[in-house]
């Protein structure tokens, strides 16, 4: 990993980078007993009480991951209070290898409690390229791989927000149309969920796959989903999906 913060308490994880960060291993698919995690910047919060909440802020420098489940920017929180903020800003963001995103951010509330915690993502300028590694070409693969990832888990009353303004994201594309199930922009809030998703798109989308989208948004608990699109967009696989 480049830069891993962890906490298990109620401070408040911050990282601000500005330089470039380029992680590789040997491994591009999943293997057993472990995987080869190999994050640019990762941000953890294990604990299940109240915090501070996660802020990345990424300026200007480039950051290349070549690993199975690499992301560029990866933050994730169990706590039942502390959004997770994360922004990007003019800067390039490559990633290689199977379920490896430009940008994810998880929330997952612990079993029998319950959470208020949102989910922010704005990038500015810049791009998000993902790509495959060889292995994964022969494979024609490049699943769950997705340029910006949020995902809201359990009992949690918090939203959504993603904003790309003017930054350009592309998937799987130089595979011909062989890259499932990957998309540009990803946002899920699952059953037990009771917040909104929103997204904000100004920047140019490319993607190819079967069930591959531009705009994915799936919302299956009680609250809304609100897309607002003046971006390009391009694509082998679906558009936007809500």
């Amino acid at each position: 990993k480049g830069i891993l913060a962890e906490s298990n308490g109620a401070g408040k994880i911050t990282i601000t980078n500005n330089a470039d960060i380029t992680t590789q291993s040997q491994n591009h698919i999943i293997q057993f007993p472990t995987t080869p995690e190999s994050h640019g910047i990762q941000a953890i919060n294990s604990s299940t009480g109240a915090s501070g909440g996660i802020t990345i802020d990424h300026t200007g420098g480039t950051i290349t991951t070549s690993a199975y489940n690499s992301s560029a920017i990866r933050a994730e929180s169990s706590a039942s209070t502390g959004d997770i903020n994360i922004s990007s800003t003019n800067a390039l963001l490559n990633v290689n290898g199977i379920d490896s995103d430009g940008i994810v951010a998880v929330h997952t509330t612990a079993m029998n409690e319950t959470s208020t915690a949102n989910i922010n993502i704005t990038t500015r300028g810049g791009s998000i390229k993902v790509l495959d590694a060889p292995i994964a070409n022969l494979l024609n693969k490049n699943i769950y791989s997705h340029g910006i990832e949020a995902s809201i888990r359990g009992v949690n009353s918090g939203d959504i927000n993603i904003i790309v303004d003017k930054t350009e994201i592309s998937v799987g594309t130089h595979l011909d149309g062989k890259a499932p199930l990957s998309h540009a922009i990803d946002a899920r809030i699952d059953n037990l969920g009771s917040g909104n998703i929103d997204i904000k798109n100004s920047g140019k989308l490319t993607t190819a796959g079967a069930t591959s989208s531009l705009i994915f948004a799936d919302n299956q608990g009680s609250g809304g989903v609100t897309i607002t699109n003046s971006g390009e967009l391009s694509m082998l696989g679906r558009s936007i999906a809500a």
